[in-house]
């Protein structure tokens, strides 16, 4: 195990490299003498470093952006109002009006994931070629069904546990209706690459480096409370969709374990794009 954090040599080149690629990044050469453990054809190492760093510029640093953001997007709104001859109580009641809009939140959202997107690419630089290469394996595409399948358990599990609107779901909501076009492709295809890269790529990969079960087991529910209100914690429908969530989670997860980046990718981007395309054509209905 201790070799899953260590690097290993080439027998070709004599380079040093992380154990558990089991080719060398320099010459490709196919090292068999490097220790690689359980299952990690499929899964896309990038390093330890770089994975932790992934996965904090994920999670964390979505954070950070969205509230840097929204305070950049606050204050061109109240100088537009300012400069409209709001000021006092009334440009006051006009920013209270505005931080309530589908427009304000599709700004911050928006704009977060496309600056999040740019900074996991900056991040990933040329290790992007190792996720891009998923896609020349046949069995990537599996991750299409599979998406259409997690969107069949998690409608089941919200029948039955009879759930509304989430936070997470109404912030997507406001976004679909200011921005539908925009929405399928951010919420579609941007959101689901950062979010897998974050959580897949990122934290259950540095995490299967101790052990798969304890990976699987922290990235889902990591990636599970990530979509939780944390400020509306008393809320029963919050906790309610905890369940769809986790499965989420929990499907994506092992998708990645099997099929690797390509397929999570593809099963994440169909329940999100199929999604947003079916709420903007029940609202054009």
């Amino acid at each position: 195990m201790k070799t899953l954090f260590g690097k290993t040599s080439c027998l070709h080149c004599g380079q040093k490299y992380d154990s558990v690629k089991g080719e060398c990044p320099f010459c490709h050469t196919k090292n068999e003498s490097a220790e690689r453990g359980h299952g990690w054809e499929a899964v896309t190492p990038t390093g330890v470093g770089e994975e932790i760093a992934l996965f904090i510029t994920g999670s964390l640093g979505l954070t950070l952006v969205a509230i840097l953001l929204s305070y950049v997007i606050q204050s061109l709104a109240k100088s537009a109002f300012a400069s409209e001859g709001f000021s006092g109580e009334a440009l006051r009641n006009a920013m209270e009006g505005f931080l309530t809009t589908a427009a304000y939140s599709a700004y911050v959202n928006l704009g977060t994931y496309l600056v999040l997107f740019i900074l996991i690419l900056f991040i990933l630089g040329r290790n992007v070629y190792l996720l891009t290469a998923k896609f020349r394996k046949g069995s990537t595409y599996w991750g299409i069904l599979i998406g259409f399948g997690m969107m069949i358990v998690t409608t089941v599990l919200s029948l039955l546990l009879r759930t509304e609107s989430n936070s997470n779901e109404t912030a997507v909501e406001s976004i679909e209706s200011f921005s539908p076009y925009a929405s399928l492709i951010i919420i579609g295809l941007i959101g689901p690459f950062c979010e897998e890269v974050a959580y897949r790529v990122g934290l259950y990969t540095v995490l299967k480096r101790f052990n798969w079960i304890v990976a699987l087991v922290v990235t889902s529910l990591v990636f599970t409370f990530i979509h939780f209100d944390f400020s509306n914690i008393a809320s029963l429908n919050e906790w309610a969709n905890v369940p769809i969530y986790l499965s989420m989670a929990v499907i994506l997860t092992l998708t990645y374990e099997k099929f690797g980046f390509g397929a999570s990718f593809l099963a994440h981007a169909t329940n999100n794009f199929v999604g947003v395309l079916l709420a903007i054509l029940a609202g054009l209905l």
